[in-house]
């Protein structure tokens, strides 16, 4: 779900490879339906048996496919197919310091606003809502339609680190929302069928943010 200097990633057992289709797990992974996940290769390390949940110790390799369904029964991909995935960009600055960041995210209309979420938790781990500190950021997010939309936090206190996190994800949403929003027309040509597992098309080309956070006076 996010490659680079931060990884997500579910992995599981193979059921069926023939030829470049590969069907795995056996079951959903979040049962998204329709998806674009990149496919990575794995190795089992060991397993841990437990009499409630035995689970596998795994590491991931290269990428070699694309996941393109997450149903019930299976997740189903291609092997040697690129997804197309959001690039995030961080340039974090703490206490003075520098640190540049990248990650891909999958482009999905749900997931995409976690995961972002989760990706500035896990940059932000050294600090907690308990310490007063001074947050300043601009964000941009690109879309193929229209210019970046530049946004903009600046606080001193305290709760600040959820605080930022949640503001990203608003915004995230805020924009998937007007790329996916539709004419009157095409949603009652929509609301014929059933949609429940559709995935809305994302138009988002890439996330920028330059983060910076003191421990100083403010």
């Amino acid at each position: 779900l996010v490659l680079g200097d931060i990884t997500i990633v579910g992995t599981g057992t193979v059921s069926v490879v023939n030829g470049s289709d590969v069907w795995v797990f056996g079951h959903s992974l979040i049962q998204a339906g329709e998806v674009n996940y990149p496919m990575l290769s794995a190795e089992t390390h060991g397993v841990v048996p437990s009499r409630w949940s035995s689970f596998k110790l795994a590491g991931t390799g290269e990428l070699i496919g694309t996941f393109t369904q997450d149903r019930l029964s299976a997740v189903y991909g291609h092997l040697g197919q690129t997804p197309e995935m959001i690039p995030v960009r961080i340039n974090f600055k703490k206490n003075g310091q520098k640190q540049n960041l990248n990650f891909y995210i999958v482009k999905h209309d749900k997931l995409a606003p976690i995961l972002l979420k989760i990706i500035l938790d896990n940059v932000l781990a050294e600090f907690s809502d308990d310490q007063e500190c001074s947050i300043f950021s601009k964000g941009e997010i690109s879309t193929t339609d229209a210019k970046p939309k530049p946004f903009y936090f600046s606080e001193h206190g305290f709760g600040l680190k959820t605080k930022i996190e949640d503001y990203y994800a608003k915004r995230l949403e805020t924009v998937i929302g007007a790329d996916n929003s539709d004419s009157e027309d095409s949603k009652l040509k929509r609301n014929k069928l059933d949609t429940r597992n559709m995935r809305k098309s994302i138009q988002i080309e890439e996330i920028n943010i330059s983060l910076s956070v003191s421990e100083s006076s403010k």
